[in-house]
Parts: C-alpha cells; sequence; structure tokens
C-alpha cells in the first residue's frame, strides 16, 4: 500500500468563493506532479479534481458505510453457515430471506451491481469501466439501491 501525503490546496469554487483545503493523497503520485516537466496550471487543476475525488470518496463512505457493515455482517453469516447452532442457522436463514426479498425489489441491472460491489468486491471505477458510465452515475445508482433496500428492510 502506498503512503499518503497531507495535500494543502487553494482554490477558487463555483460560488467564487476561496477555499483552503487538506486532503490526502499517494505520495508517488504527488511527487510525480512535482516533476518540472508539467505544467504550474494543469499540477493544480489535477489537484483540485484529486479532492473533489477525496470528498466524494468520504461521502460515499459516510453514506454507505452503515449499510456496508449490515452487508458484510450477513455475508459473513451466510459463509460460517458451518459452525452454527440450530438456533443461529434458523436466524440465520430467516436473515437470509430477507435479504433475498429485499434484492428482488431491485432491478436486474441493481441486483447486478450489488453482486459486483459486495460479492465480487469490485470497486466504484470498476464499475464506471464496466457500465461505461460516470463516476456520478455510479453514485447515484448506488444511492437508488441504498435507499430502495432502507425501504424494505424498514418495512420488514
Amino acid at each position: 500500500m502506498s503512503k499518503q501525503v497531507e495535500v494543502k490546496l487553494d482554490f477558487i469554487n463555483k460560488k467564487g468563493e476561496l477555499k483552503h483545503v487538506k486532503f490526502w493523497m499517494d505520495k508517488q503520485t504527488y511527487e510525480m506532479l512535482f516533476d518540472e516537466s508539467i505544467n504550474e496550471e494543469i499540477r493544480h487543476q489535477y489537484l483540485v479534481d484529486e479532492y473533489h475525488e477525496y470528498e466524494r470518496e468520504r461521502y460515499y463512505n459516510r453514506k454507505f458505510v452503515s449499510f456496508d457493515s449490515e452487508m458484510a455482517e450477513a455475508l459473513d453469516l451466510i459463509e460460517d453457515s458451518t459452525s452454527i447452532s440450530s438456533e443461529d442457522r434458523y436466524e440465520m436463514e430467516l436473515n437470509n430471506k430477507l435479504i433475498q426479498d429485499a434484492l428482488k425489489k431491485l432491478t436486474p441491472r441493481q441486483q447486478e451491481m450489488v453482486r459486483l460491489l459486495y460479492w465480487e468486491g469490485k470497486s466504484q471505477k470498476d464499475l464506471c469501466e464496466i457500465y461505461g458510465v460516470s463516476k456520478q452515475a455510479i453514485s447515484n445508482a448506488l444511492d437508488r439501491i441504498h435507499n430502495t433496500l432502507k425501504k424494505f428492510l424498514k418495512k420488514n
């Protein structure tokens, strides 16, 4: 895993306000940016873009962390089913049925996205490449999936 470096950046946002921000990025990338052959304007724009990506990831992590942990717990229960008591197995089967019923509320494409993210361990970037869409489109789709599953699970 690459080391992270703290980056301090000043830029004008879309509202015309001066922003002073601090974020973390890969050390190797950061060092390559400061090569003499790279134009300062290009370097600055790249850092602004990296900051926006960093903030999108933080937003995603805050928003979906509880959903991710619940899904991970359910998957762990399914994987560990060989060493559990009959009472726990019954509860696990109920939870598994509830998850399956919730997933049936999703469209086939949404179900595929859940499978790719949670069962195959793909990232949002991977989904962008697979579906040929932007990161924002993937984020919006995951938001809709999250809301659909949340509504269904609250009812049950």
